[in-house]
């Protein structure tokens, strides 16, 4: 089953990869209902094919039914996409996409040092821990790395 991506979701999706030699920190912002999700899951295959292959996509969420809800878009869009969730007892590392919950990471489990970070629910971000497990991966022995991160939220 192929997604028929709507023009706005192809707006939000083209805009980020027109951004992305300039701005590593992005944000994608859309209403309840817009489909966020397969905005982040297409924009997630794509950044794969075209621009890093090397280092898994890291998908940051903190409940347990959004990283579901986001490894079932992921699949629609992107249907061989290997998958590999880090909660709890989980910790399946070897993977495209790494599909982490917050808590975990906060906990302080390591994964792989993604090439792109996206961050579902991001208004999340501003939770200490939260914040702790993103300066992890982009503050790297005081220099800044070149870290991508994608977030979304509703409006």
């Amino acid at each position: 089953m192929e997604i028929q991506l709507r023009p706005y979701q192809e707006e939000a999706i083209d805009a980020f990869f027109a951004a992305l030699p300039k701005h590593r920190r992005q944000l994608i912002t859309l209403p309840t209902g817009a489909g966020k999700t397969v905005v982040f899951g297409t924009l997630a295959k794509r950044y794969y094919d075209t621009v890093s292959s090397g280092k898994p996509i890291l998908v940051m969420a903190h409940r347990t039914e959004l990283l579901e809800q986001a490894e079932a878009k992921l699949r629609m869009v992107w249907p061989d996409v290997l998958t590999g969730r880090v909660q709890a007892e989980r910790n399946e590392q070897l993977a495209q996409v790494i599909l982490a919950s917050t808590q975990t990471l906060v906990a302080g489990r390591s994964i792989r040092e993604p090439g792109l970070i996206i961050y579902d629910e991001c208004h999340h971000s501003r939770a200490e821990g939260a914040l702790r497990v993103l300066e992890q991966f982009v503050i790297k022995k005081n220099k800044v790395s070149n870290q991508r991160i994608k977030s979304v939220t509703r409006e």
